[in-house]
């Protein structure tokens, strides 16, 4: 079973002194002073030993005093002692009875001006008190003033004086200096914060140094040493131990650490001077966490080459994605104190705290088994007058033992006697014997409580005796019920009663040790993000403090650097990777001259997509369907047609143009047989522009272009010509041919309609080539006697009704060619002719 140790240390005074007689002080003396006939007080020969009665009232030794006395002396030490001491008690052979109407005040000083220590009587102080001078009273001297009425009087007191180098309180100080990156890393000044402590913030891989800095007032030369030049040298005997919360230690005033983990470290510093006293500090290291850049992320990726997306860093709390501090933990630690004195109290109480935190709030006591036990290092001459109480942080407590068998911290007591706590120095001048350690629990391998029974050894110290065996026991009173429902964090106390004077001790240190079961919170901390930057790069193009949005120019992946900066200092960085792929394509703007187009060299990503189409000119067919990339389309009929191809995963639609062109096809034309003379003109009707129309003679040369020929026959020779006509576009071409017969086309003047078979007829070229051509005959006297809108040549010399005109001289007129050409002459008709 894994137990937590919370623990305090306590600060010992120690008095040193050596074993000679003393001599003899009755109230009425005069004084012990450098201005005295008796001078200051030998420390080192006369007033050495607090152990045998030297010190009386105006009565003497077993005498009482008198009615109406009023005395005053004062006692200083001479340069070989510090502090004065007086100790009054009732048992031992010390006698204390001064009646409540008369008291005995007792100053820390020189004069009965300076502050009151204490004012003893029966009814104040009934067994007895020890009472030294007070490390603010640099003179050391103590001063008393004993007034009594005429009423009562009572024996006095047989008491002890002595004077002594006691214990020199001292304080330790740390400092901390960083090498490294964390804040104060480049600097001399001490980075301990609060100083002595508080914490030291810094980077994984910063070295710290840690420095003792004890400092010693009382000794010699000190900023508030004796006045009588008593004390001793600190500062030139100390020990130093170091203990950090990994298992790591040293024993120099300075070292040099460099923590292997980022976690919270606490570091303990002992500092003890050459008399056994000892004085603890504790401070912390936080190393810098690695913050989670977990959820530092593109909005996208994949993106398509050209698009945009955003590149999210983030560190506040409102923020939902980006870098978040990682939290840590310290080991439970200790809350540790100073040594604590207890002199012969008489009576009165000594407390000492321990102040725990760290446990799940509202924890509390359920069970005999959470607090798997207490234990405390003691060293105390005399067990028959102590008392031990045990209090949690909202007052409920237990009887850890109770040894008196008086009206103490509670009734009736076992009565332990003399018996040792631990190896006790005897001599009630405050010097620290050795301290043995004694655990409390109710385990059921605990040895029974001392109520019960207990077993003794040779004490370790430097008094003769026996002390109980040092080990585990059982509570005078178990921790269930009495501690049920106690809560685990706050303040306990742990109260020790000395109801009887001569007698003292030490409490060197005690802790309460707690189950693990009740799973208790270890101190966590999470370094805050404190600044923040992107790294410079060309294909940002919006920077928006945390966010960014980028545009990144090339395929495959662009990376984007986001350094944050701690509270403590501490640099760190992500590289936020942005995947660009190649979106859809689409070929340019094409034609086809079949009804069909396959595609090819078309691309959609991964995701796919599908085609769109508009036209006026038709529909589309898709094989095998409009959701590939490269189909084969077919229309309906030729024409234009704009294609759409939707990128789904892009979300682009990409277009272009795809036109059906028909194939040309021969366009038949006909010139026939004109006269020489005449333009030709050939119209090709209702012709289709998309189609390219050429004339080419048979030489090939270029004639005309266009939808019309117009030629002059006069530049062709009588005979047959031939003439082409190109119908062309980029699907190819078509030649049609035609013959264009040139004749000498004369109009005869004599016709002889005999019926051989000879010039019957009136013939003309023009009524062979147009059909629209207008014959009118008149004779002499101008009258018409045939007339024909559509001359066939087949007029034999009748008039208009089919019978024969005479012969003679007749006049003729010929439109022709829609009225555009005419023509005019004399025909003779001769009928009989040879």
């Amino acid at each position: 079973m894994n137990k937590f140790l919370v623990q305090i240390f306590f600060l010992n005074i120690l008095f040193i002194s050596s074993a000679f007689s003393q001599p003899l002080v009755q109230l009425g003396d005069d004084d012990w002073t450098s201005t005295s006939a008796n001078g200051p007080c030998n420390c080192s020969n006369d007033f050495n030993n607090g152990s045998f009665m030297n010190f009386f009232d105006t009565g003497g030794a077993g005498m009482p005093y008198s009615p109406n006395e009023y005395e005053v002396i004062t006692l200083c030490p001479d340069s070989t002692g510090s502090k004065m001491v007086v100790a009054f008690g009732i048992n031992a052979g010390y006698t204390l009875n001064i009646h409540p109407s008369d008291t005995l005040f007792v100053y820390d000083g020189s004069s009965i001006n300076d502050p009151l220590l204490a004012a003893i009587n029966d009814s104040t102080y009934p067994n007895g008190i020890n009472i030294p001078a007070s490390w603010n009273n640099i003179s050391g001297c103590l001063t008393f003033k004993f007034v009594s009425d005429a009423s009562f009087q009572g024996l006095g007191w047989d008491a002890n004086l002595s004077c002594a180098n006691l214990i020199q309180p001292f304080s330790n100080h740390i400092s901390a200096f960083i090498t490294g990156n964390a804040n104060g890393g480049t600097d001399t000044l001490n980075d301990l914060n609060p100083v002595d402590t508080g914490y030291v913030d810094i980077c994984f891989g910063d070295i710290i140094e840690f420095v003792a800095q004890p400092y010693f007032p009382y000794e010699p030369n000190g900023d508030s040493a004796a006045l009588s030049g008593g004390g001793y040298m600190q500062s030139t005997n100390y020990t130093v131990t170091w203990e950090l919360s990994d298992g790591t230690s040293f024993t120099s005033n300075s070292f040099l650490f460099t923590p292997a983990a980022r976690n919270g470290y606490f570091v303990s510093l002992k500092i003890e001077d050459p008399m056994g006293q000892f004085q603890y500090s504790f401070c912390k290291i936080r190393v810098s966490t690695q913050p989670s850049f977990s959820s530092c992320q593109p909005a996208q990726s994949p993106i398509c080459l050209g698009r945009v997306t955003q590149l999210f860093g983030g560190v506040t709390g409102a923020d939902t994605v980006g870098v978040d501090p990682v939290s840590t933990n310290f080991p439970i630690g200790g809350v540790f104190g100073a040594q604590t004195y207890l002199p012969d109290g008489s009576g009165i109480n000594y407390n000492t705290n321990i102040n725990i935190s760290g446990f799940t709030p509202l924890t509390t006591i359920q069970n005999a088994s959470d607090i798997d036990q207490m234990c405390i290092k003691i060293e105390h001459s005399y067990l028959g007058d102590l008392e031990m109480k045990l209090t949690c942080p909202n007052g409920q407590n237990i009887n850890v033992f109770n040894s008196y068998s008086g009206n103490g911290l509670f009734p009736g007591g076992f009565g332990g006697g003399s018996t040792f706590l631990g190896g006790a120095y005897d001599n009630n001048t405050g010097n620290i014997g050795y301290c043995e350690e004694y655990c409390f629990s109710n385990n059921a391998n605990a040895m029974p409580a001392w109520v019960n029974s207990y077993a003794t050894t040779t004490a370790t110290g430097p008094s003769a005796g026996q002390m109980i065996v040092p080990g585990l026991y059982q509570p005078e009173q178990s921790f269930i019920p009495a501690l049920q429902g106690c809560p685990i964090n706050g303040t306990w106390t742990l109260t020790v009663r000395d109801n009887l004077g001569i007698d003292d001790g030490y409490i060197c240190e005690w802790g309460i040790y707690f189950n693990s079961t009740l799973h208790p919170n270890s101190e966590t901390y999470a370094p805050l993000i404190t600044s923040h930057n992107w790294l410079p790069d060309s294909t940002i193009i919006s920077n928006q403090d945390t966010n960014i949005i980028v545009q990144p120019t090339s395929l495959g992946a662009s990376s984007y650097t986001f350094v944050v900066e701690d509270e403590y200092g501490c640099f760190y960085d992500t590289v936020i990777t942005v995947q660009t792929i190649q979106g859809g394509s689409i070929i340019g703007d094409t034609t086809t001259c079949d009804d069909f187009f396959d595609y090819a060299n078309n691309y959609l990503t991964p995701a796919g997509g599908n085609w769109l189409y508009f036209s006026n000119d038709g529909n589309l067919t898709f094989d095998p369907n409009n959701n590939v990339a490269n189909p084969t389309i077919t229309a309906s009929n030729p024409g234009i047609y704009y294609m759409g191809l939707n990128d789904i995963f892009c979300n682009d639609t990409l277009t272009h143009i795809v036109e059906f062109i028909d194939q040309p096809e021969p366009y038949p034309f006909s010139l026939d047989t004109f006269c020489i003379g005449e333009n030709i003109l050939a119209v090709i009707n209702n012709i289709d522009t998309i189609f390219s129309y050429e004339w080419f003679d048979y030489n090939g040369d270029l004639l005309s272009i266009g939808d019309s020929l117009i030629l002059n026959s006069n530049n062709y020779t009588i005979g047959s010509h031939e003439i082409n006509l190109s119908v062309s576009n980029e699907c190819g071409e078509e030649i049609t041919t035609s013959d264009l017969i040139i004749e000498k086309c004369e109009i005869p003047n004599v016709i002889t309609p005999n019926g051989d078979g000879q010039n019957d007829f009136f013939y003309t070229h023009f009524a062979a080539i147009y059909n629209d051509v207008h014959l009118t005959v008149v004779n002499r006297w101008g009258i018409v006697v045939y007339e024909s809108i559509s001359y066939q040549n087949d007029w034999n010399g009748v008039n208009s009704k089919g019978n024969p005109l005479s012969e003679g001289t007749y006049y003729f007129f010929l439109t022709f060619d829609e009225g555009k050409e005419k023509n005019q002459g004399i025909v003779q008709i001769i009928i009989n002719s040879n």
